[in-house]
């Protein structure tokens, strides 16, 4: 890794809130289904606390989701600025300096 971009945190963040929640939307019904089958008839609340809790899921997801992916974004640019190189490009101008001699029988 001889370069590195920066990456945009926020957008980073974002990104992986959205991934999360989509994954949550698509796996926590078939979880809680399966929860809801397997559950005794004499436990019906914790099966309505599990479906309360299968709308919930995917919030809570994209918030972790924007949390750590914040986090992670946030270390690889730390990563970045400490461990690559950067290239400084330093200018440096002299100046030159004209002196006269006077010749000999010049008036000063």
């Amino acid at each position: 890794m001889k370069s590195g971009n920066r990456v945009s945190v926020l957008f980073t963040a974002s990104a992986s809130a959205v991934l999360h929640g989509a994954m949550a939307v698509v796996f926590m019904p078939f979880f809680s289904t399966l929860l809801a089958y397997l559950a005794l008839p004499a436990h019906a609340e914790g099966v309505e606390t599990g479906m309360e809790l299968a709308l919930i899921t995917p919030l809570v997801y994209a918030a972790a989701g924007f949390v750590f992916g914040g986090l992670m974004a946030a270390g690889y640019n730390m990563f970045c600025w400490a461990l690559i190189p950067r290239r400084i490009e330093h200018e440096v101008v002299f100046e030159e300096r004209r002196v006269a001699r006077a010749a000999i029988g010049d008036a000063a």
